[in-house]
């Protein structure tokens, strides 16, 4: 199967201009680009640039998703508030949530912004992670716009696959940084062995009938991580992006509601808490190089190289992408070049 690799500073570039093509102002078309091409270099690659099309493009095509959103705050004091996004993307109006928070945070100690009327806003980790430069801990989670994943136990759809992330300093190194959903998979590494052609791992997924399926096209619904671990933590998320922020779990908003632009979006829930309100910065720098120090001295188990600090693995894909590029199998490259015909964007690579 024949591979290429592309340059993420050229990725961006061509998804900024697909996102300007259909309406997106330049500022706010580069933050959504940067984030998915984010989601890309840390080898995250179902909430990269396959989420354009079918998805995002076509979501704003349809009316669904504001290009110009009126991000306006509901309720606001020194420490929190709640801002309806107005349908915006969902990675604009998040830029505009977490920088709030930080803000907030950086006036007090901690900083909470609850969002409704949102769109999907891709990887939670690029938001969490707006914080570590600000000598901050951040948290961002999310109940996505769609019905994707089971319960546990269950067979039908009942809950959207939440994700979640924190992102905290860890003195000169890159942050640690926590970053998952609630479901087995997500839904876009679905539909990237979907296009590949791949078939799925056992225990990601049921059909229609409630079974096992290593299909992607045959997958009616995904599964709790974990089982009931994962499932429970999707429930509180689904309160705290849902319920809280005046939305709706996504559990009640179902999926047509959601296809069809009808009322409350996508809820987020953003947090960045101001480590010198705590302890001091340095302080704390050194215990987590203690901390990071002891969990990378340990012996490990037969298999694996090391013992890695969450979201490490993650920074060395970064690092290695940043420099060589990023390696896309040649049916989503054409897939690509496929998306910039429709809208008239050659490809910048």
């Amino acid at each position: 199967m024949s591979q290429a690799t592309i340059d993420a500073a050229a990725l961006r570039r061509f998804s900024a201009s697909l996102f300007a093509a259909v309406g997106l102002p330049d500022d706010d078309a580069a933050v959504v680009a940067t984030s998915l091409v984010g989601a890309d270099l840390r080898g995250i690659y179902s909430h990269g640039v396959v989420r354009l099309q079918p998805g995002y493009l076509e979501e704003i095509r349809a009316g669904h998703t504001n290009t110009t959103p009126d991000i306006t705050s509901l309720r606001d004091s020194p420490s929190h508030a709640l801002l309806d996004g107005d349908r915006g993307q969902g990675q604009v109006v998040s830029h505009h949530a977490m920088g709030l928070a930080i803000q907030k945070a950086r006036a007090g100690a901690i900083g909470v912004v609850a969002v409704n009327n949102s769109r999907h806003f891709g990887a939670a980790a690029h938001w969490a992670l707006m914080a570590p430069s600000e000598g901050m801990i951040g948290f961002a989670c999310s109940n996505g716009s769609r019905l994707t994943a089971a319960p546990f136990g269950g067979v039908e759809v009942a809950q959207g696959n939440m994700p979640m992330a924190y992102a905290i300093p860890n003195a000169e190194t890159d942050p640690i940084v926590l970053d998952m959903a609630t479901g087995a998979a997500a839904m876009g590494k679905v539909m990237m062995a979907s296009i590949r052609g791949d078939s799925i791992p056992t225990g990601w997924a049921i059909d229609a009938d409630g079974q096992d399926t290593n299909d992607p096209n045959a997958v009616s619904a995904i599964l709790p991580a974990g089982g009931p671990k994962g499932y429970s933590i999707g429930v509180v998320l689904d309160i705290l992006a849902g319920a809280l922020t005046g939305g709706l779990p996504s559990t009640i908003k179902g999926l047509d509601a959601a296809i069809a632009g009808q009322g409350n979006q996508s809820g987020h829930f953003f947090m960045a808490i101001n480590i010198e309100a705590f302890v001091p910065l340095a302080g704390f720098a050194d215990t987590m190089t203690e901390h990071s120090r002891i969990l990378h001295d340990v012996k490990p188990r037969p298999g694996f190289e090391r013992v890695n600090l969450p979201g490490e693995i993650e920074w060395a894909t970064h690092a290695q992408r940043t420099a060589d590029g990023i390696p896309f199998q040649q049916q989503e490259l054409d897939v690509l070049v496929k998306m910039g015909d429709t809208f008239n964007v050659a490809p910048t690579w």
